[in-house]
């Protein structure tokens, strides 16, 4: 239970396996990347709008918001494509602040200094 775990990817295309782990073990985290390829055709808006509404349920996770970090795929996913997901979520201060960089910091001891 001290040790903290990171799920890449919001465990696409597992999302619903991933949030039951989520549910079960709250030292399991997730993050934003690896969403899309690059060179392929799926990224549509409607993909896109999937994905923001997958992440949603992240968040509706118990400590949710807490427990969701920002990243990118660089440069299979875009810095700009990562914070467009972001910015589509329609987050609060905190909950923005937290998932742009400061669960990250929370979460891996490294990033803190």
């Amino acid at each position: 239970p001290d040790v903290q775990f990171i799920a890449a990817h919001l465990g696409n295309p597992w999302f619903d396996d991933l949030r039951k782990l989520m549910r079960k073990y709250p030292n399991l985290s997730t993050d934003i990347s690896g969403q899309v390829y690059s060179g392929r055709n799926e990224d549509t808006l409607e993909y896109r709008d999937f994905i923001v509404g997958e992440i949603r349920k992240f968040l509706e996770l118990p400590n949710g918001w807490a427990r969701v970090m920002f990243a990118t795929d660089w440069p299979i996913q875009s810095y700009a494509y990562s914070l467009d997901l972001v910015r589509h979520l329609v987050l609060g201060e905190k909950e923005l602040v937290a998932i742009l960089g400061g669960n990250a910091k929370r979460i891996i001891p490294a990033l803190r200094s």
